[in-house]
């Protein structure tokens, strides 16, 4: 089961990341196929991709993850770290029992730790998952809280060396574009099981698919001066960083 910190200190309001560093971050958002924009947008990001590549002080990672809806499979996360024109590593990872959002939100959490055992001073990151782009930045309780806790954690250390950038940009998955296109693939074509006996993280948005929505409004959510548990009722009047864009 799924544990939420109501209190953990990088959500108080201001403890944030994207309170403390707002001029660092940049979050590059793909407007509707139907908007006029959509094709400069793909334009963008074919150039975004063409910088980073010239940038020798850059790392990028393309991100993706794989629900599977039938057998019995965990999620499987694909991250590919790049510098230049030269892939520095991959990683595929198994997710345990999630939705295709936290899945997403855990692949992109794995990009961004291996990007920053790397070192860089500016980090770029491709996904197709804007709920993703959004639960990264969002250190309050919500489905997939403890990855979003560990990549703010992180960010704000590597923030504090010299305020380093680090972009977030949307690829819409019907594009098939480029690198992410590659760990889409990568994720896709990684089958892992459920290993029998094995303690598995259930994410809490998972709960209605595996147990039908009889378990959907219940959760655990710990707070850190009494550990009292509550439900996820309650977690809606608390809100949640819809855009985290400065």
């Amino acid at each position: 089961m799924e544990t939420f910190q109501a209190l953990h200190p990088e959500a108080k309001p201001g403890n944030r990341v994207v309170d403390i560093f707002p001029s660092c971050i940049f979050c590059h958002l793909s407007p509707k196929m139907s908007d006029d924009q959509y094709g400069d947008y793909v334009k963008q990001l074919g150039g975004a991709l063409c910088v980073v590549k010239g940038d020798a002080l850059c790392i990028y990672t393309a991100s993706d993850a794989s629900a599977p809806t039938k057998g019995n499979l965990q999620v499987s996360l694909a991250s590919m770290v790049f510098q230049g024109d030269t892939k520095v590593t991959h990683i595929v990872a198994a997710g345990g029992c999630a939705t295709a959002p936290n899945a997403e939100l855990m692949a992109l959490e794995m990009g961004v730790a291996a990007v920053l055992a790397v070192g860089c001073s500016s980090l770029v990151c491709f996904m197709d998952s804007t709920m993703a782009m959004s639960d990264l930045l969002d250190p309050s309780p919500h489905s997939g809280q403890g990855s979003s806790l560990v990549a703010c954690a992180a960010l704000q250390h590597w923030f504090e060396d010299q305020w380093w950038t680090l972009h977030l940009w949307h690829v819409p998955s019907k594009e098939e574009w480029k690198i992410h296109h590659d760990a889409h693939k990568m994720a896709f074509a990684t089958q892992i099981p459920l290993c029998p006996g094995c303690r598995v993280c259930l994410t809490s948005s998972a709960w209605p698919k595996r147990w039908g929505t009889g378990r959907s409004g219940t959760g655990t959510l710990l707070t850190q001066e009494t550990g009292a548990e509550g439900s996820l009722s309650y977690l809606a009047s608390m809100g949640s960083l819809s855009n985290p864009h400065p």
